[in-house]
């Protein structure tokens, strides 16, 4: 195993979810907007409207991201979302990253 998990993950949390929390929510909350799949039509409108909301919000913020823990949400949370402005964080994201042997790091 490259990383010790828990210990990365006990520290993030401990933050507040990483440097930009408001952020890093809004990308927990787009992955899971863009996983549901609904049948009841009544929601839809709201939900279309609150995932495009927060899909703004993330593209808007995030050139202010430095920390890989965020980045990587947010790209996740793009992707998910079937934005076209995933590379705004994936960019930024690769530069962090090193080769160890077989293993990525993040700086």
């Amino acid at each position: 195993m490259c990383v010790e998990y828990q210990t990365i993950f006990a520290t993030l949390f401990s933050q507040g979810g990483g440097a930009s929390s408001t952020v890093t929510l809004t990308a927990f909350v787009l992955t899971s907007i863009s996983e549901v799949r609904l049948r009841s039509t009544e929601i839809r409108p709201r939900l279309a409207s609150a995932k495009t909301k927060a899909q703004s919000y993330l593209e808007s913020n995030a050139a202010t991201l430095s920390d890989p823990y965020s980045l990587a949400l947010v790209s996740y949370a793009l992707f998910k979302s079937g934005s076209n402005n995933v590379d705004l964080t994936l960019q930024p994201l690769n530069r962090l990253a090193k080769n160890e042997g077989r293993c990525i790091m993040m700086k």
